[in-house]
Formats: structure tokens, C-alpha cells, sequence
């Protein structure tokens, strides 16, 4: 059975609630920033794991080189 409260029925009410929590939800979402600094400091911890992939890399290369040279010297 559905009630009538001041001229609103309680399914109206009730949907009305609902979309004003909706409605502040997506309000809040939209004004939290905090998400955004954190995508900030995921690209910047990204670039520089990216730099140091590629120094190791090098790096690695030329130890290699090295350790190649000395063994066909000790040969």
C-alpha cells in the first residue's frame, strides 16, 4: 500500500531521495582531486622506472661487452 505524505507518495519520495544521494555522489566525484594527483605521481613513477629500465639496460650491455673482453683476453 502506498502513503501519501504532504501530497508526495512514498515511492515518489523515495525516489526523490535517491536521486538527490545520486546526485551528491557524483557531485563529490567530481570535485575529489585527489585522484588526479595520484595519476600524477603513477606517470611520473612510471617515466622514471622507465628511465632506469633503459640505464640498466645500457649498463648491462656494456658489462657484458667487458666480461666478453676479458674472457677472450684470459683464452
Amino acid at each position: 500500500m502506498i502513503s501519501i505524505i504532504n501530497g508526495i507518495s512514498e515511492e515518489s519520495h523515495l525516489l526523490n531521495t535517491r536521486r538527490c544521494a545520486l546526485r551528491q555522489l557524483v557531485h563529490g566525484f567530481l570535485a575529489d582531486r585527489s585522484a588526479a594527483t595520484a595519476i600524477e605521481y603513477a606517470l611520473i613513477a612510471g617515466g622514471i622506472s622507465i628511465a632506469i629500465i633503459v640505464a640498466v639496460n645500457s649498463l648491462g650491455t656494456t658489462v657484458n661487452n667487458l666480461f666478453t673482453s676479458v674472457s677472450s683476453s684470459l683464452k
